[in-house]
């Protein structure tokens, strides 16, 4: 056993011990389990949380476990396979270099089971990884997939379950910051040099990277014990932490469940709403000024205003149906623009020579039901001469906004009364807000609570599990083993699909309803973020007066609504304004479609690069264009590519033989290119409306 340490975040001595795998023993194993409080009432040697779940009981040991491998490619094919592996236990890295030995450790684990209920719970980032090399060395006794080749967790032996814990965190390094003292190294390990379980000679260095992996992993497991087991629960996702906090706001379950199945929707119109009638944010450029570079010319300039916590806001702030019925009743259009300024509505629409307006196309291509002669910007309708697409009030008074048509029919009119999110969803969110701002103003690390703020919007459109999967683990396949009815689906469901819907709708008004009032004032909006706004401020800065006028009403709004529920309008005052993104005017700007666009500010010591473009990292086109204003725009345009700037997953899920070495199976990561092209509709499309030649070079 070997004494390590190493510097945490804070600048302290983080102390922990190395071990290799052939080191552990049982006696050294139970005094792990001593180290802590909680003794078992039998034997007095084996600390544990013990929970009930339905009918099943479980038992964790208390020990705090990581997992990780570290991978090298084959000389002779594209396979690849396990040089060295990490365990951690506690203050304690256990290593190894094959995965056969990685069973002779687990085996060694098994003294541990001193009960049935016993588990060991073991957290790997990226569990799908580590999955595809050690699946054939294990005994899978359960598991739960998202997808095929994406595990939230495996058990091995109905003893050792290994849990997904990015689900927690979005990355190893983020998972480190929020939740534990320790840092990720980055670029201490050379992924390059060739290496073998036979002649595996790491660095001190290079070992204390693959130390912290599974170091970071033990401490998160600290935290996942602490407050989720010690508490009696068990989530596999932040949304299963938002869903409990939800449960414990609710005095009585049984009556809270059947006025949820009360509004629920019908399987069929569940169907419906979710495939044509749920939008989700808005993101687009205005097709005009596709691929123009703009710079900061006399008094006009580009500014960026986003919405502070977008989400959030509509659901303390905006109003939501509770059951929609349908109007038997003939309705006359008259009469239901008089139910849109009153109740919850949604509605089948036909629109006859229909053509946007304003410059924007809003509605999505895979949200119109049928269509006639369309012209698509971008996959968004710019016109027809007819569609039949579902709408709510909201989404109505948008195309009022940003369309022109000739006529208009509907039918299947719904309509709900409207009324405000229920308190035992409110309060939750309002505790974590709250938590967040306070966190925040002391200086104190508050990315748990922001994460948490953020994900209660994603709760609520979750959609129903309505296939139960068989998964095969040594052919790799999946078959569909029932389908679940619609009763077992709905029967123990506590939030309502339309609050979701309902959610995203607001916010997307908001957006779009500002976009309107910029270009009717003569500030052209370029482009639009789900809660952003990127547009041209003019001379007399009016862009910027809109922007106040409406956070003097969302001011009050939130002033009235913490008088309502006793809030610290201290905390709560901006939820849902706009705020300006940052403080100088854009020096350049370009797009050229969705989440593909460029930006530099000019700051006081330097230049500020900024880069969005979907499936290319940011790291590398930092490192190979941002010199110079010329070189970071240069490279972006039409027909774009980028040379093995990203790792793509190949998997080998039959047994192989490669450099001498047999690889049961296996997930080698390979270079490969990005490309970036504008569709060639597209371009036939701005071809046609635009006849500038300096259109097509920009391009």
């Amino acid at each position: 056993m070997e004494s390590c340490y190493i510097f945490d975040r804070n600048k302290t001595k983080y102390e922990y011990n190395r071990l290799h795998y052939t080191e552990v023993t049982e006696t050294w194993l139970f005094e792990q389990c001593k180290a802590e409080k909680r003794r078992h009432k039998k034997n007095g040697r084996i600390a544990h949380t013990f929970f009930k779940k339905g009918k099943y009981s479980k038992a964790f040991i208390n020990l705090y476990c990581g997992f990780d491998i570290e991978t090298t490619k084959c000389k002779d094919s594209e396979a690849s396979f396990c040089y060295t592996w990490q365990f951690s236990i506690n203050k304690n890295v256990i290593i190894g270099n094959t995965l056969d030995e990685f069973v002779l450790f687990l085996n060694k684990l098994k003294c541990l089971k001193v009960e049935e209920s016993f588990n060991i719970c073991v957290f790997v980032a990226n569990l799908g990884f580590e999955y595809q090399y050690i699946h054939k060395y294990l005994n899978i006794t359960d598991c739960f997939f998202k997808e095929l080749r994406e595990p939230v967790y495996i058990v091995h032996d109905d003893f050792i379950m290994f849990r997904e814990c990015l689900s927690f965190g979005g990355s190893l390094k983020k998972l480190a910051q929020d939740y534990t003292c320790l840092y990720k190294m980055v670029g201490d390990l050379d992924y390059s040099v060739y290496r073998t379980p036979e002649n595996c000679i790491l660095s001190e260095k290079e070992q204390k990277y693959c130390d912290l992996d599974v170091l970071i992993l033990s401490e998160f497991s600290k935290y996942f014990f602490e407050n989720f087991f010690a508490k009696c629960k068990n989530p596999l996702t932040i949304q299963s932490v938002l869903r409990g906090k939800i449960k414990d706001n609710i005095e009585n379950m049984d009556a809270w469940i059947a006025k949820i199945k009360r509004c629920y929707p019908t399987k069929k119109q569940y169907n419906i709403v979710m495939n044509w009638l749920y939008r989700g944010g808005y993101t687009h450029g205005k097709m005009e000024y596709i691929g123009h570079l703009f710079r900061i010319w006399n008094d006009e300039c580009i500014y960026s205003f986003d919405i502070t916590s977008s989400y959030p806001a509509s659901m303390t702030q905006c109003y939501f149906p509770y059951k929609f019925h349908k109007l038997k009743m003939k309705v006359s259009e008259q009469l239901l623009l008089n139910l849109m300024d009153k109740k919850c509505v949604y509605a089948t629409f036909e629109f006859l020579n229909i053509r946007a307006v304003l410059g924007h196309s809003i509605e999505s291509k895979s949200k119109i039901v049928e269509y006639d002669n369309p012209i698509w910007d971008n996959g968004r309708l710019l016109k027809a001469d007819r569609i039949v697409v579902l709408l709510t009030e909201l989404d109505f008074k948008t195309y009022q906004k940003f369309y022109e048509w000739d006529s208009l029919n509907f039918w299947d009119v719904y309509i709900s009364e409207r009324q405000q999110l229920p308190i035992e969803l409110l309060k939750p969110l309002w505790h974590d807000y709250t938590l967040k701002a306070v966190k925040k103003a002391n200086g104190e690390n508050y990315a748990i609570e922001k994460s948490y703020v953020n994900s209660y919007y994603g709760m609520t459109v979750t959609r129903l599990v309505e296939k139960q999967i068989e998964y095969n683990s040594e052919s790799m396949r999946s078959e569909i083993a029932s389908c679940r009815s619609w009763e077992d689906m709905t029967r123990k469901e506590i939030l309502n699909p339309f609050h979701g819907l309902y959610i995203t709708a607001h916010s997307r008004y908001k957006l779009l309803s500002m976009c309107a009032k910029l270009e009717k004032n003569g500030c052209p909006v370029l482009y639009m973020d789900t809660d952003s706004i990127k547009y041209i401020e003019t001379k007399d800065k009016t862009g910027q007066k809109l922007f106040n006028m409406e956070n003097d009403i969302i001011f009050k709004v939130n002033k009235d609504i913490c008088k309502k529920y006793e809030l610290d309008y201290n905390i709560f005052s901006d939820l849902g304004a706009w705020d300006m993104e940052h403080k100088e005017p854009f020096e350049t700007f370009k797009y050229l479609g969705a989440k593909r666009y460029l930006y530099t500010i000019k700051k006081k010591h330097g230049r500020e690069y900024n880069c969005t473009i979907a499936g290319l990292p940011k790291t590398w086109y930092y490192k190979n264009n941002a010199t110079s204003l010329v070189n970071f725009y240069k490279p972006f345009k039409n027909n774009m590519i980028a040379k093995n700037c990203k790792l793509a997953s190949k998997y080998f899920d039959d047994e192989l033989e490669s450099d001498g070495r047999i690889i049961k199976s296996c997930l080698s990561l390979i270079d490969t290119d990005f490309s970036m092209s504008l569709a060639n509709d597209w371009l036939n499309v701005i071809n046609a409306m635009y006849s500038d030649t300096k259109m097509y070079r920009r391009l």
